[in-house]
């Protein structure tokens, strides 16, 4: 399933994201691929038969669920993304939450009556069914089709999957590196301080960037030969993105001042609080980043999203080799903004040369 879900980030929804046109062989190349992917994760489940060790005792019995569950994800994926290109979020949402009631009531109906594990494969399982099922029923067949022509496969492999297979690979390490550094070079202790602070710094970003990254995207994507539109939507949403980070930033600052004392205790509220502020900056700084980002992924601009990844991570490496092992947490913090100005500059940089460019931004972004 793991495998399956990698192979699909490399070139397919990108891709498709990207695709501002009315070829509908695009979208059956994509559900194609999706089906072909969730296939080959159920096949390799049920070879795992052949290597039972792999596999828990109680779980072999159940390989058939397994192997279910990812076939049922392939068979959305690409009617998900359509409806997210076409604005439906209100059919989205409705579809998410009558896919969450079936989760539930089948973990009610099943809890006590059988292995937890199997309840919790049951439920998403029916989940999964429930949300095939309904999307399905919203949009029809318009988006199951077959198509392989050469252009289809230089789109999707060549001018995608070739960026993006080591973009993965620079995220997975840039999401890790810090709790790497931390790992090898300080204490537990301060790895702790650092995790516990992560669970309040992360609540700024999901108020803001993740409330709508997905209507973000797609408007970029939609936009991209519009470049006055373009202009506009950039400068509104970091002025709304902005505002919105800094107004909750000082709410949180103010809550953790009032409350943090009797909720972990006055020794941990103290440090705890002593990283918040240094760790301000990176708060501030991550949710106009992930904007940034947004943009050049609704464009297609998967070399530039690897230059800027690349970037962060050698920033933050080379910079947190220097801090961490003198200061510890602290010290990552202060890597980490240090790092994400200079990142800010560049992205800031190539953001305004990119709307600034004469060419249509579709043209521009194959050369990106």
């Amino acid at each position: 399933m793991g495998i399956a879900g990698l192979c699909r980030e490399m070139g397919q929804t990108g891709a498709l994201v990207a695709y501002q046109g009315q070829d509908v062989r695009y979208v059956f190349f994509n559900f194609q691929m999706n089906l072909l992917l969730g296939l080959t994760a159920a096949a390799l489940i049920f070879a795992s038969y052949l290597t039972p060790k792999l596999i828990p005792i109680e779980l072999q019995s159940y390989l058939w669920i397994l192997a279910a569950i990812p076939l049922l994800e392939s068979l959305t994926m690409t009617n998900s993304l359509m409806l997210q290109k076409q604005f439906r979020f209100k059919d989205l949402g409705m579809v998410e939450i009558c896919s969450l009631l079936i989760w539930l009531a089948t973990i009610c109906l099943l809890l006590g009556r059988t292995p937890g594990f199997f309840v919790l494969l049951c439920a998403q399982f029916a989940e999964g069914l429930c949300r095939c099922f309904l999307l399905f029923a919203i949009v029809g067949f318009r988006f199951v089709g077959f198509s392989a022509a050469r252009d289809l496969r230089h789109y999707y492999f060549y001018r995608f999957a070739r960026p993006v297979a080591p973009l993965i690979v620079v995220q997975t390490l840039l999401y890790r590196s810090d709790y790497l550094l931390l790992s090898a070079l300080s204490t537990t202790s301060e790895l702790g301080m650092y995790e516990r602070l992560g669970q309040f710094s992360r609540i700024p970003i999901s108020l803001t960037v993740n409330l709508c990254d997905k209507v973000l995207m797609h408007t970029y994507s939609q936009d991209q030969n519009d470049q006055p539109a373009l202009r506009k939507l950039v400068k509104e949403s970091m002025l709304l993105i902005i505002l919105g980070v800094v107004l909750i930033t000082i709410a949180l600052t103010i809550g953790l001042l009032l409350f943090l004392k009797p909720l972990v205790g006055t020794e941990w509220s103290a440090r705890i609080l002593e990283l918040w502020w240094l760790g301000i900056p990176v708060i501030l700084l991550t949710p106009i980043l992930s904007n940034i980002t947004l943009f050049f992924s609704g464009l297609g601009m998967q070399f530039q999203l690897l230059r800027n990844t690349t970037l962060n991570l050698f920033t933050d490496l080379v910079l947190g080799l220097l801090l961490v092992s003198a200061f510890g947490a602290r010290g990552m913090l202060i890597a980490k903004s240090i790092s994400g100005v200079f990142v800010l500059l560049y992205q800031a940089y190539v953001l305004r040369r990119t709307l600034r460019s004469e060419m249509p931004l579709s043209a521009l972004t194959h050369g990106n």
